[in-house]
């Protein structure tokens, strides 16, 4: 029988976002504007922007893409980053940031 997982939703989101990002490829800007990093769904962008810009909020902990839908907390961003697959998200995060899962 599969063991099923129970995610720490809680903890997962109490991840740095900007970690999150960075995990998931999103690049600091050369530049020293603050706030902004480089959105890693290059893929997504229609107007062929390989750079594209993403603001952040660390005290609410959470980010938002000017060109395409990527934006959020840490869950809902990897999980948008992950096709949606929020299963696949969560056990991304889990094993990046080395996070118990409420199962042990």
């Amino acid at each position: 029988m599969e063991k099923i997982e129970k995610y720490d939703l809680e903890e997962l989101n109490k991840i740095n976002i900007i970690e999150v990002l960075e995990a998931l490829g999103a690049k600091k800007p050369n530049s020293t504007v603050h706030k902004v990093l480089h959105c890693p769904n290059t893929n997504a962008h229609s107007n062929g922007d390989k750079h594209p810009s993403m603001g952040y909020d660390v005290s609410k902990n959470i980010c938002k893409c000017f060109v395409c839908d990527l934006s959020g907390n840490p869950v809902t961003v990897a999980t948008k980053h992950f096709n949606n697959d929020f299963k696949k998200a969560c056990n991304f995060l889990h094993s990046t940031f080395k996070i118990p899962f409420l199962n042990g």
